[in-house]
């Protein structure tokens, strides 16, 4: 990155985060986020490939590094401001706004950002990353503002995508998202495990063994609410075992 003139701490402080997202809140307070969609088309080489960069560094530093995190996204947003947008500016917006919604507790901004992304997907002919965006706004956002059953179309429509795409790892988000908020709508629990057991085998042919159990979870969860377990309070059945799985999370 440094290469590309984007200097980021190895090992960010609480003053480098609080002053990332100071500027950055500052490159667009003020302006009707709505209009952020105007911007010029980026043509920097090296700004394309910046932003390139950072955004496929989402998933990792979002796990490992959180903090980090933080800073990439501000960057981003940053770049696309002064540069204009590209194709992955739609993610970019949705990756802020998850910010502002979770950190900065900035529910309706979040809201205006995640919208702005969904239409730029469009505009900006961002078939080949829609799925990202379409994954992220439905997880971390819409709810602030609307149903969570609102989403699960979405979560849908970004695994269908991701499939069509090739990107198993986002599919795998895609999928099991659709599970847990599926959960949290409060359907009937014996119309549900069933369902989640389909998206489990589903996870289970793209491979992806950390979302599996993240998915295998849930369904343990369902069954112990249904009472097909010995004790309800432990996690241990034909889905999950925390003794077995939970050292590996």
């Amino acid at each position: 990155m440094k290469l590309l003139g984007v200097a980021l701490p190895e090992s960010p402080t609480q003053l480098d985060i609080q002053q990332r997202l100071e500027k950055t809140k500052a490159a667009w307070h003020g302006k009707n986020i709505e209009d952020l969609s105007n911007l010029p088309v980026m043509k920097d080489a090296k700004k394309l490939a910046a932003i390139r960069l950072l955004s496929s560094l989402f998933s990792a530093t979002f796990i490992a590094a959180p903090a980090l995190l933080l800073l990439t996204v501000c960057e981003q947003v940053n770049l696309s401001i002064n540069h204009g947008n590209v194709s992955f500016s739609a993610f970019v917006y949705a990756s802020y706004g998850t910010i502002l919604n979770g950190v900065l507790q900035d529910i309706e901004s979040a809201y205006q950002f995640g919208s702005l992304a969904l239409s730029l997907v469009e505009q900006l002919n961002a078939d080949s990353i829609n799925y990202r965006t379409f994954n992220l706004v439905a997880a971390t956002i819409l709810h602030g503002k609307i149903h969570i059953r609102e989403t699960i179309a979405l979560f849908q429509a970004s695994y269908e995508n991701a499939i069509e795409n090739g990107d198993l790892e986002w599919g795998g988000y895609a999928v099991h998202n659709k599970c847990l908020y599926s959960y949290f709508n409060g359907p009937e629990l014996m119309e549900l495990e069933p369902e989640i057991k389909t998206i489990s085998n589903t996870i289970a042919r793209l491979k992806q063994e950390t979302v599996l159990t993240w998915c295998q979870t849930h369904r343990q969860v369902v069954l112990n609410l249904l009472g097909q377990v010995e004790n309800p309070c432990r996690l241990q059945g034909v889905a999950y075992n925390e003794e077995t799985l939970l050292p590996l999370s």
